[in-house]
């Protein structure tokens, strides 16, 4: 299984857009915060029944956009010194054994992300050593014409295979036909072979190939079970073998007996307070808060009816 998840963005503007999904401003914390999430979705051994591979994104500062816009550019350098610190999260999350990464929308330098082949080969895949695969976002691909470095799907989906980007989500760019000439560069059989290279060792990674239903991947423990079926929403069923939910005691529903008794009971002292022209104690301590929260110099709000109140001043 695989998750398009932590969101890593390190941003310093509470404009931008995103800000709400992020672990905050600061590089080191989220970069912890990338260390444990890794290890959480993925657990020790990535072919276990209760393992998520991760995709950590977005790369790179995608948090510092200009405008804080999703398509404006970013206008800094992957190795500028403003730079470095915002990719730290997404180092640690490689560091932890993230097997892949998502590029951001966002441009470097008049690049976009998703073609920049300048920062998905080096430094990442040379200076960090990073083996894995690159998804693109949500229909990054296509949006490379405008962003005005491609003319059309095709050639959009040349650039991005060229740079690197070994899964396409949602654009189609890789499975498009041609209608007539495009205006993209050729492909080569070893772009080719180097994607498909790098698809084929993930899926090993994942135990795919000897498991690709996980039909035989290692069972849950009872503690595992115990876990999710917490965690199941209420009213789905649970799967097979897992424990059940811990059941509510029937006299903690509404509608119990001793429920249904302390209702009486607290309609009964309501009834006898206004008989003796006295108010429940919750009713006197609402009217003197009320008084008390009225402006100086004005009369307190007043439960009379709006047209009591008129005939009277008549």
């Amino acid at each position: 299984m695989l998750t398009f998840a932590p969101m890593l963005d390190v941003s310093r503007d509470p404009r931008w857009g995103r800000i709400s999904e992020s672990a905050g401003e600061d590089t080191w914390l989220t970069a912890r915060l990338a260390e444990a999430k890794v290890r959480g979705f993925q657990r020790p051994d990535l072919t276990a029944a209760d393992s998520v591979a991760t995709t950590a994104k977005h790369l790179a500062a995608y948090g510092a956009s200009a405008g804080r816009a999703r398509l404006r550019p970013g206008r800094r350098s992957p190795n500028a010194p403003s730079t470095r610190p915002i990719c730290r999260p997404l180092k640690a999350a490689i560091d932890a054994g993230c097997p892949a990464l998502m590029p951001a929308f966002t441009d470097l330098e008049g690049v976009p992300m998703t073609a920049n082949a300048a920062v998905l080969q080096d430094p990442v895949r040379g200076r960090w050593g990073f083996d894995g695969i690159y998804i693109s976002d949500y229909n990054a691909i296509a949006e490379l014409v405008p962003h005005g470095v491609a003319a059309d799907i095709l050639a959009a989906a040349a650039l991005a295979l060229k740079a690197g980007m070994d899964i396409d989500m949602m654009a189609s760019a890789y499975t498009e036909r041609p209608a007539g000439r495009s205006s993209a560069a050729p492909i080569t059989m070893a772009d080719l072979d180097a994607a498909v290279r790098r698809v084929l060792a993930f899926k090993a990674r994942l135990g795919l190939f000897d498991d690709p239903y996980r039909e035989n991947a290692p069972s849950l423990t009872a503690d595992q079970r115990g876990r999710a079926s917490r965690s199941r929403p209420r009213g789905r069923a649970p799967p097979d073998g897992a424990a059940e939910q811990p059941q509510r005691h029937a006299a903690d529903h509404p509608g119990s007996a001793p429920h249904r008794r302390a209702r009486a009971a607290r309609r009964q002292r309501h009834a006898r307070c206004w008989g003796r022209g006295r108010a429940p104690a919750a009713a006197r301590r609402w009217s003197a808060s009320s008084t008390a929260c009225a402006r100086p110099g004005r009369r307190a709000r007043s439960n009379t009816p709006a047209a009591s109140i008129s005939t009277a001043r008549t």
